[in-house]
């Protein structure tokens, strides 16, 4: 008999970031490559700056393990951000292939409505030499 082990816990999907919150993190991320320190940057370090030395009970440093925490956070992130990215540049691919459809569509329609007009017309006068 054998067993089925389940596999590892699915985390839930991550749900979409929106405009600000992807903006937000760019801007964040922009300015730590920069070097230029935000207000989290600032709480973050001085917070550091106190702990610096101390060990947790199993001999961790506990800053730089919490260092690896952010950027692993921070990778996490920028990933979710340019797959986000990728998706709306290929939903605007989209859109872009089907305004131009939409543009030939309608230029198709108004030549059929022209020639149907003309055929309209052309009927009307036929119709008018037979009763006449």
């Amino acid at each position: 008999m054998s067993s089925t082990r389940p596999g590892p816990p699915q985390s839930p999907p991550p749900r979409p970031l929106n405009v600000n919150e992807i903006s937000k993190h760019l801007f964040a991320i922009e300015n730590r490559w920069n070097g230029v320190a935000t207000t989290e940057d600032e709480d973050a370090q001085s917070e550091t700056t106190q702990t610096t030395s101390t060990l947790d009970g199993d001999g961790i440093d506990t800053p730089r393990a919490s260092e690896c925490q952010d950027d692993d956070e921070e990778d996490e992130m920028v990933s979710r951000v340019i797959a986000n990215l990728h998706a709306k540049i290929e939903a605007v691919k989209r859109h872009k292939k089907v305004a131009a459809e939409v543009a030939t569509l309608r230029k198709l329609l108004a030549e059929k409505e022209k020639d149907l007009a003309e055929c309209e017309r052309i009927m009307t006068l036929e119709l008018g030499q037979v009763s006449g």
